[in-house]
């Protein structure tokens, strides 16, 4: 020992030459440990090591526990989303009692989890918009335009309206599996490209309006029928108009159809009129926000907007992200939730098929009905608070100093 460090260490002396004899006999007591560390380029670098999930909040036996839920998940060729990852760990952690603040199944838990047990998020195999470089210089310009007219108009409020589109399957593009996997196989109903289109009203005060919802139907060959339908059932035959006036009443919202699901000028025209055509101060003008969708352009919407005194206003094109209180606040909270909901009902479905196992059934993945979607759509909606529907508006109406004016 005194040859080694008298070679290694000759210019130490007292307690600080007392220390590294203590370090140079725990090393050669760890001599194969240290010897296999430097083998990789990743460990044999490293000061300090411990071993796979000593600094975890939950035990390396639960975190196997999640490895064998998100297994029993692939076999049957569903998605593992790192939503669902989330809210399992936190489920866990509950169940252990371990309060949130102390494990909240972050980001950095999750990427230290996947590392430990060989795991990646892949793309499935089988089966935004970019904010402008010159976005603050688009929402102050627009800031000012949209001042000005609430201004000329005499008004203190101003609406905004987005439609958005909802699936029947929100399919991760990515799910959790083995490292190295060739194929990545997700299980799917055949409806994850299914959708329907939602319109949805708020205004600067917070208040939500309900929201409009467009659903796909095939139209009679009758053009009298096709009239009498949309005139009296929405663009729904008798009996399918008679259970979604039930679904409308149930879940607040208007429910139309036609052959593509998609938003046109006639349902423009037909909405303005429900939610502008009927109030008890029409000679008061209304100021409202909408994107450049041709459909809200149209001489026979703007007909209409001027017969109901509404002011439209168009969002700049391109600049939606930052211009537009629906897409800066409110869409992705609702997508957020909408997701939510259905995992929720995969994992119900899980549950389901894993109690009958015993009768050997083999697990079907079964799409959410119309109503469910619908019911979904209406209580992700009813979630959004009025500050965030009231906050969406905050950079479209914020007062600006003299000199960022100057500046600007």
């Amino acid at each position: 020992m005194e040859a080694t460090m008298s070679e290694f260490y000759k210019g130490l002396t007292g307690s600080q030459r007392q220390t590294k004899r203590t370090s140079v006999y725990l090393w050669r007591k760890n001599k194969d440990k240290l010897e296999e560390l430097c083998k990789t380029t990743a460990t044999s670098q490293l000061r300090k090591v411990r071993l796979r999930g000593m600094a975890t909040t939950l035990t390396r036996d639960t975190e196997v526990h999640i490895v064998q839920w998100i297994n029993t998940y692939r076999v049957q060729g569903l998605s593992v989303s790192s939503l669902m990852l989330h809210r399992k760990a936190l489920s866990i952690a509950k169940d252990m009692g371990i309060p949130r603040n102390v494990f909240a199944a972050s980001r950095g838990w999750a990427t230290g989890f996947l590392r430990r047990h060989h795991l990646a998020f892949r793309a499935k195999t089988r089966q935004g918009q970019t904010k402008p470089d010159n976005a603050d210089a688009a929402l102050h310009a627009f800031n000012v335009q949209v001042k000005q007219k609430m201004a000329e108009l005499g008004v203190d409020v101003v609406y905004n309206a987005d439609q958005t589109p909802v699936f029947f399957e929100y399919l991760p593009k990515s799910t959790i599996t083995t490292k190295g996997a060739k194929t990545v196989w997700v299980r799917s109903t055949g409806k994850d490209k299914e959708r329907f289109t939602c319109m949805l009203l708020g205004d600067s005060l917070g208040r939500k309006y309900p929201p409009y919802l467009v659903l796909k139907v095939t139209p009679s060959k009758i053009a009298a029928t096709r009239t009498e339908n949309y005139a009296k059932r929405h663009g729904f035959d008798g009996c399918c108009g008679r259970s979604l006036a039930t679904l409308q009443a149930r879940n607040n919202v208007i429910i139309y159809g036609n052959n593509s699901g998609w938003w046109n000028e006639r349902l423009t025209i037909d909405w303005l009129r429900f939610n502008f055509g009927s109030r008890p101060d029409m000679d008061t003008p209304m100021l409202l926000l909408l994107d450049e969708f041709s459909g809200h352009w149209t001489d026979s919407v703007l007909a209409c907007a001027r017969e109901l005194n509404v002011e439209l206003m168009p969002v700049p094109a391109g600049c939606t992200s930052v211009c537009q209180p629906a897409d800066v606040a409110w869409n992705r909270p609702l997508k957020t939730r909408l997701r939510t909901r259905w995992i929720e009902y995969l994992e119900q479905q899980m549950a389901d098929h894993e109690a009958s196992v015993a009768d050997g059934k083999t697990f079907k993945m079964i799409a959410p009905s119309r109503d469910d979607v619908v019911e979904w759509v209406a209580s992700a909606w009813g979630d959004l608070t009025a500050d965030t529907i009231a906050n969406g508006f905050r950079g479209v109406l914020k007062e600006t100093s003299n000199r960022s004016a100057k500046l600007s």
